[in-house]
Order: structure tokens, then sequence, then C-alpha cells
């Protein structure tokens, strides 16, 4: 799967997230990166929500994307 590939699919899984791929200092292929569509409250961050993932390749984002729905469902008791 490409890099353009594994961002489109994340973005169809995810879409209340903005998802893209990072770029190095020398302009090389970076983080993994996921960033929500809207501000959390101090209790959302609290409760372990995160604004922002950042991880080395797509599969630990999906992961880590799956891990903040787990969190939000487990607030939420009717997102599960």
């Amino acid at each position: 799967m490409t890099d353009a590939e594994g961002i489109a699919a994340l973005r169809t899984a995810h879409p209340d997230w903005n998802i893209w791929r990072a770029r190095t200092s020398t302009g090389g292929a970076g983080m993994w990166m996921a960033t929500r569509h809207r501000v959390l409250t101090t209790d959302e961050m609290y409760d372990g929500l995160a604004h922002t993932l950042a991880e080395d390749c797509a599969d630990r984002l999906a992961a880590a994307l799956a891990e903040q729905h787990r969190i939000e469902a487990a607030r939420t008791p009717e997102l599960s």
C-alpha cells in the first residue's frame, strides 16, 4: 500500500480526524499524523483523549486512532 492509499484508508475509517504524513527537515517521509477536527475539553484530555497523534507507521497510527475511539466510547456509552 502506498502512503497515499494508507492516508485515504485512514481518513475513510476516521472522518473526525485530519490525517497526513509529515516530512522531515530534508524533505523525506516523516511521522504519520492525525489531528482531531474539534477542540477537546480539559476533562476529555484528562481522560486520555489526544488532540494530535504521531506514529512512525500507518499501522501504529491506526492502532492509536482505535484506542482514542475506545477511550471516547468509554466516556460516551452511546458511541460504543
